[in-house]
């Protein structure tokens, strides 16, 4: 089996898009890592064999916002120290008593880690978490949620859905996709309801409508096999579990 599919995967410059449509002052792209740090992290050592292994791929909208400092700033230096609080707080604390505590209590990362089987399948390589959007907020957009904008998303869709086509045109089985957050909802669109591919992707296809988006097609079996549901956002999954729960437990354990 050819397996150009993930070298391709690890050379996608998300970044990149962001600096030549000069969206920079808005969001600040990821400098010393090509991709968003959760697929750095999911694909640092994996071994491309295993991709029928991928059964789930979760996708929010983007990381956070932070401050300019003295020192250089690096996004995904950002980024990965959050994965390496995954990491630490799950490593000595099994119980995850300790995610509970203010200092260290953040609703996306507490239901990432404590939801279910999720964490165990990440690491796994079950499920694959990333985000659509590759950097992190700045200037006007400094608060750490809410809908980033059409223009970005736009401009983005030629990143993750380049990504999701290069991992689902090369598997055979089944994969669900869950957009997590309203930044993924058009008009109509139900919470938790199975959405073809084929009907999810013609609706972004056709709002981006980009000739820039060849990258992102996929081919017509694969579609078949690939289920989206647009879901709520890790941060409020406690908030919403009489909404949530059954189907989160269903697909996550």
């Amino acid at each position: 089996m050819n397996h150009d599919w993930l070298e391709n995967l690890r050379k996608t410059k998300g970044g990149e898009a962001l600096k030549c449509k000069n969206l920079k002052w808005r969001m600040e792209p990821f400098k010393d890592g090509l991709l968003d740090p959760f697929l750095q992290n999911f694909f640092y050592n994996f071994d491309p064999s295993n991709i029928e292994n991928i059964k789930h791929i979760l996708v929010l909208q983007d990381w956070w916002s932070y401050e300019k400092s003295e020192s250089e700033n690096n996004a995904a230096c950002v980024a990965r120290e959050y994965l390496s609080k995954i990491e630490k707080i799950t490593a000595n604390c099994p119980s995850l008593k300790l995610l509970r505590k203010k200092d260290n209590y953040d609703a996306t990362l507490y239901s990432l880690v404590c939801h279910g089987d999720l964490l165990a399948r990440y690491r796994s390589g079950e499920t694959l978490i990333m985000n659509a959007v590759p950097g992190l907020r700045h200037g006007p957009q400094k608060k750490p949620c809410g809908y980033l904008g059409a223009r970005i998303h736009k401009i983005a869709f030629e990143y993750w859905g380049k990504i999701l086509a290069l991992i689902i045109n090369n598997k055979n089985s089944p994969t669900n996709v869950y957009l997590c957050g309203s930044w993924a909802d058009f008009d109509g669109m139900e919470k938790n309801h199975p959405y073809t591919g084929g009907e999810i992707w013609e609706k972004w296809s056709n709002w981006v409508s980009s000739k820039n988006t060849d990258d992102c097609k996929f081919n017509k079996t694969n579609l078949d096999e690939l289920a989206f549901y647009l879901v709520y956002h890790p941060a409020i999954w406690r908030q919403k579990r009489d909404e949530t729960g059954d189907f989160l437990k269903k697909h996550f354990g």
